[in-house]
Order: structure tokens, then sequence, then C-alpha cells
């Protein structure tokens, strides 16, 4: 299992493995510790948006996580923009965060 540097190596690994494999995917937003203020004095949560993928085919699988703050949304929609390009070729499988370490433990 190889693990990705950016969602680039993702989409080179699915050009060179076009054959159909799985997709499983982990996202959630949270709103990590500490409340950010405005000029206002009103609290705000800082939003943080987390990605788990693992494309594994017969052959080989790859890794990628990152996590998203709230001032990277728009690279986050860009990813899953290019998420939804990646599901005509692999079979995805939404999991939540423990079911995706359970997977990846046994790669």
């Amino acid at each position: 299992m190889r693990q990705a540097e950016s969602f680039d190596d993702i989409l080179e690994f699915s050009k060179t493995y076009t054959s159909q494999g799985t997709m499983y995917l982990s996202q959630k937003e949270t709103s990590p510790g500490g409340i950010l203020f405005s000029d206002e004095d009103s609290g705000k949560q800082p939003l943080e948006l987390e990605i788990k993928l693992l494309l594994n085919t017969k052959d080989d699988s790859i890794y990628f996580f990152k996590r998203y703050m709230e001032e990277e949304e728009e690279e986050f929609e860009q990813t899953m923009n290019q998420l939804e390009e990646l599901k005509n070729q692999f079979s995805i499988k939404t999991v939540n965060s423990s079911e995706f370490d359970s997977i990846l433990s046994k790669k």
C-alpha cells in the first residue's frame, strides 16, 4: 500500500490501475477546540473537514488522508468534484472513521 502525498497522487493511481477496484471513503465535519471571536465578539467554532480515502485494486492500493480547515473549503470542494469522477471507475463504500481505520489496518 502506498501513501498519497496529495490528491493528484490518487488521480495518477486511478489512471495507472484502470481495472475495477473499491474506493473506501470516510468524511467528517468537525469543529475542533477553541472559539474564534468576530468583531462583534460573537463566538464561532472553526470548521474542519476530513477525508480518508483508500483505493484498492487487485494489484495495489493507495491511501489518502487530509484535514481541510475552513479557509481551505475551495480545495475541499475541488477534491469532492474529483471524487465524483472516480466513482465511475471504482465501486464506493462509505464508512465511518473507525470502520475505515479497521479496513486500513488490514492492508
